[in-house]
C-alpha cells in the first residue's frame, strides 16, 4: 500500500509540472465506455492539463465519483496511475477553450433518460472541477449515448461533446 501511495504521488508531481498555468487541476475531461453485453468491456480516456490524453481497458479498480458527483484526489490519483501509453496531445489552448465553459456547463439542465439501443453499452462524456478546499474533483455531466441516452442541455456541453467525440481522431 506504502508504494502504491508514492506511486500516485511521483505521478501526480510529475505530470501537473507541464499544465497550463492557470488551471489549478490535473485531469480536466474523461470519456468512459462500459459493456457487458457480449464480455465485460471498460475503457476510459483521460485528458490532462498538459493536454496529454491517456487511457487504459478493463482496469482492476476503477473509482467513480459517488452519487453527488463527486471523486477524491486521492481516487482520481489511483484511476490516472491505470492509464497506459500517450494516445495524443491537444493544444493547450483548445484545451483551456473547452474547459473554460465547464463552469456554464455544470448549470445545464439534465434530459430525462431515453431507451434508444439495445446491448451497445454506454459512453459517457464528462469534465472535472477540482474543489481544492475539499480536495475533491466535481465531475460535470456532458452527455451518455449507447443504450440510455441523456443530455446536458446546456449549450457549452453542447460544444464540449462535439469537441469529445474527436479527441485523437486519427483522420
Amino acid at each position: 500500500m506504502r508504494n502504491k501511495t508514492i506511486l500516485i504521488l511521483c505521478i501526480a508531481l510529475l505530470t501537473g509540472c507541464e499544465k497550463i498555468t492557470d488551471i489549478n487541476q490535473q485531469i480536466l475531461f474523461q470519456v468512459e465506455y462500459m459493456n457487458a453485453a457480449w464480455g465485460p468491456q471498460h475503457h476510459v480516456r483521460l485528458v490532462d492539463s498538459s493536454g496529454i490524453v491517456t487511457s487504459y481497458d478493463l482496469p482492476v479498480i476503477w473509482n467513480h465519483p459517488n452519487s453527488n458527483g463527486y471523486i477524491s484526489l486521492f481516487k482520481m490519483n489511483e484511476n490516472i496511475v491505470q492509464t497506459g501509453e500517450i494516445d495524443c496531445t491537444i493544444n493547450k489552448n483548445i484545451l483551456k477553450k473547452y474547459f473554460n465553459k465547464l463552469d456554464e456547463a455544470e448549470k445545464g439542465d439534465i434530459s430525462d433518460p431515453e431507451h434508444r439501443m439495445y446491448d451497445a453499452g454506454i459512453t459517457i462524456y464528462s469534465g472535472f472541477l477540482y474543489d481544492s478546499h475539499k480536495e475533491m474533483y466535481k465531475q460535470v455531466f456532458i452527455r451518455q449515448v449507447g443504450d440510455m441516452y441523456i443530455e446536458n442541455e446546456s449549450n457549452d456541453a453542447n460544444d464540449i461533446y462535439n469537441w469529445m467525440i474527436t479527441i485523437c481522431d486519427k483522420k
